[in-house]
């Protein structure tokens, strides 16, 4: 009964009501997903009850891209990262997920293999090999090589010190980027890990 007010509790926070059906061995099936009240359409929060893989006595939310609840559980690798399940949980309490960082880094290089992204595309034109424009560190996820204003993807390395969430919050990447990585996720969450 206390898990179940205190998701009550987290979802009265995201402006939602859900009501949760206790069987008579006071197991429920899994809440839906709560969507991010700033990119309803784009993360969502999984309520996982303690114990579980990442917390042993403390709900959480797994934070994801994907609405499907991660097959395998919290620690999936489709989970971008984790928040306490209570009221006060905020920025600075997310706990990011490597697994996922690997996946989101790999999905990214493939979309740039593909010359698929048109933002990234038209930039590394404006650009042509122009070294003097960096951006703000926060903001760096990996670099590329840029040669006669064509990206060489092979040459994609990651930036070690990126975070997921910021005080700008999760990772927002352009339309191209996302369907790969959520194409990606998808197949893994299907494939259980």
């Amino acid at each position: 009964m206390q898990a179940r007010r205190a998701l009550l509790q987290h979802s009265r926070l995201f402006g939602l009501s859900r009501t949760l059906k206790l069987s008579p061995f006071r197991q429920y099936s899994a809440p839906p997903p709560i969507s991010d009240p700033t990119r309803p359409d784009e993360i969502f929060y999984h309520h996982f009850e303690a114990p579980n893989r990442i917390s042993s006595q403390s709900p959480i939310f797994a934070v994801s891209f994907l609405k499907t609840r991660p097959l395998v559980g919290p620690e999936s690798v489709t989970v971008a990262g984790w928040l306490p399940a209570r009221e006060d949980a905020g920025l600075n309490d997310f706990k990011e997920n490597s697994k996922f960082i690997n996946v989101l880094h790999k999905s990214i290089q493939e979309t740039l293999n593909t010359n698929s992204d048109d933002i990234w595309r038209n930039a590394a034109v404006q650009l042509g090999s122009d070294l003097n424009r960096i951006g703000d560190p926060d903001d760096i996820i990996g670099t590329v090589l840029v040669e006669n204003g064509r990206i060489q993807a092979q040459t994609y390395q990651s930036m070690p010190s990126y975070r997921i969430c910021t005080g700008d919050g999760l990772t927002q990447l352009t339309p191209a980027m996302k369907a790969h990585l959520l194409q990606s996720l998808e197949r893994l969450n299907s494939e259980n890990q």
